[in-house]
C-alpha cells in the first residue's frame, strides 16, 4: 500500500511538472501489411509481402512544450523520434531525435527555429510545407504519387535556422539555412565552409478559406569536394549547387478537394530527387553523383465517402542527367540519360474515432531509364493495408 502511494505521489509530481513547463507527450504508431511487385527489365521479378511500419504515417513519438517568457515572447521546443513499430529500431540513421530536434523563440516579430528539422520542401515536422500539397502528403508507400517520389529536396536537415513570419491577410513567409545539411554524412567537412553540403530556401503560403497555396524556392550548395565509398580517396570534384523552384496548393469544395503542384529542378542529385532510381537503377554508387534537371507534377483529389476519405492521385517526373563526378573517371557523361516515372495512386482512410484509423492504398509506378541505345523500364506494383493509432 505504502509503495503504491509513494508511486501515486512520484506520478502526480511529475505531471505536475510537465503541466507547469506545458510540455505534451504525443506520438503516432502506423503497422501494417504491405505487398510489393518489381519487374524490371534485365531482372528477375521480384515479389514480397511483410510487415511495415510507416506506410501512411511515419510512426513517432515525441515531446513539445513552450514557456510563457512574458513582453509577448515564448520559448518552446521539439524533439521528435522516429521509429519502426515492427521491430522498434530507431530510423533517420539511428538519431535519437531524428525527426525534429529544435528549440524556437516567438513574437510578434514570428518565430526563429534552431536545430534538425524538416525543410520548407517536405512534408515533415513543424516547417515542411509540402504535405499539404497532395491528397497523400509524403507517405502511403513508397512508391506513391506523391510530390517526393517526382521533386527534389524532400528532408530533413541538421544545422538548420528557420524564420516565420505572422501571418498577414492570409500570407506566411519563411527563410531557413542550414550551416551544415548532414553530420552524419561520410566525407569530413567543417560546418558553416564550403566543405559541407548547406541548404537555403525561402518560401510563402497563403490561405483564403478553401484556398491553400505554396511557392519555394531552395538551393543546396554542394561540398567544394566529394570523397567516394573510400573515404580516404578524394574526388577533388566541384559540384554544381542544385535549385529547384516548388508551386502547388489545394482548394477544397467541399464534394470534394484538389490538389496539384509542379516543380522545376536543376543539378539536382539524382538520390536527392527521390530513392527510386537510385536503388533501381543504381544510379549512385562507387562514389558517383548523378546530377540531373528536369521537372515534377502532381494532381489529386480528396472525396468523402461512407464515414472516411478516398483518395486519388497521379505524379510524373521528366529528368535527364547532365553531370557524372566520379573520383575514378572523367567528369563528362558519354551519351544523354534520360529519367521518367509515372506513378498512379488510390486509397482510403476511415477513422474509427479522433486517434485510431484504418488504411488500405494501392499504387502503380512505371520508371523508364533510357541512355544511348539502352533502354530500360521498371513497373512496381504496391499495396498495403493497416492501422494507425495517435495518442
Amino acid at each position: 500500500m505504502k509503495k503504491s502511494l509513494m508511486a501515486l505521489a512520484v506520478m502526480g509530481a511529475f505531471a505536475g511538472t510537465a503541466m507547469a513547463a506545458n510540455v505534451t507527450v504525443y506520438g503516432v504508431i502506423d503497422t501494417g501489411l504491405q505487398y510489393q511487385h518489381v519487374d524490371t527489365d534485365g531482372v528477375a521479378n521480384e515479389s514480397t509481402f511483410e510487415m511495415s511500419s510507416g506506410v501512411m504515417s511515419g510512426s513517432r513519438v515525441g515531446l513539445k512544450g513552450s514557456e510563457d517568457l512574458g513582453n509577448g515572447l515564448t520559448v518552446g521546443f521539439v524533439l521528435e523520434n522516429g521509429f519502426s513499430s515492427d521491430d522498434g529500431k530507431m530510423g533517420q540513421g539511428d538519431r535519437l531525435f531524428g525527426r525534429e530536434a529544435q528549440v524556437n523563440l516567438s513574437g510578434s516579430f514570428g518565430t526563429i527555429a534552431m536545430g534538425r528539422m524538416g525543410n520548407l520542401v517536405s512534408g515533415n515536422g513543424t516547417f515542411g510545407l509540402a504535405g499539404g500539397l497532395s491528397p497523400f502528403g509524403t507517405t502511403w508507400g513508397e512508391y506513391a504519387a506523391t510530390p517526393n517520389n517526382v521533386m527534389t529536396t524532400f528532408d530533413r536537415y541538421d544545422n538548420m535556422v528557420t524564420y516565420k513570419s505572422p501571418t498577414f491577410s492570409g500570407f506566411t513567409a519563411y527563410a531557413q539555412y542550414s550551416f551544415g545539411t548532414d553530420n552524419n554524412n561520410d566525407f569530413d567537412g567543417t560546418e558553416g565552409k564550403s566543405s559541407v553540403d548547406r541548404y537555403a530556401a525561402i518560401g510563402a503560403t497563403y490561405i483564403n478559406g478553401p484556398l491553400s497555396l505554396v511557392a519555394i524556392v531552395d538551393q543546396t550548395n554542394y561540398s567544394e569536394k566529394r570523397w567516394s565509398a573510400d573515404a580516404s580517396v578524394d574526388t577533388n570534384t566541384d559540384v554544381d549547387d542544385a535549385i529547384s523552384f516548388t508551386l502547388g496548393g489545394s482548394y477544397d469544395f467541399g464534394v470534394t478537394k484538389l490538389y496539384a503542384s509542379g516543380q522545376y529542378f536543376k543539378d539536382a542529385m539524382v538520390d536527392s530527387v527521390d530513392r527510386i532510381s537510385s536503388s533501381m537503377f543504381d544510379l549512385e554508387e562507387d562514389g558517383s553523383l548523378f546530377q540531373m534537371k528536369g521537372f515534377g507534377l502532381t494532381l489529386g483529389a480528396d472525396v468523402p465517402l461512407a464515414g472516411g476519405t478516398f483518395k486519388v492521385g497521379t505524379a510524373y517526373m521528366d529528368g535527364t542527367i547532365e553531370t557524372v563526378n566520379k573520383w575514378n573517371m572523367s567528369d563528362t557523361l558519354i551519351g544523354e540519360v534520360d529519367l521518367t516515372r509515372w506513378n498512379t495512386t488510390v486509397g482510403y482512410n476511415y477513422p474509427f474515432s479522433k486517434r485510431t484509423s484504418v488504411y488500405g492504398v494501392a499504387s502503380y509506378s512505371h520508371n523508364n531509364v533510357d541512355v544511348q541505345s539502352l533502354d530500360i523500364d521498371s513497373n512496381v506494383i504496391e499495396a498495403a493495408v493497416g492501422l494507425v493509432h495517435k495518442f
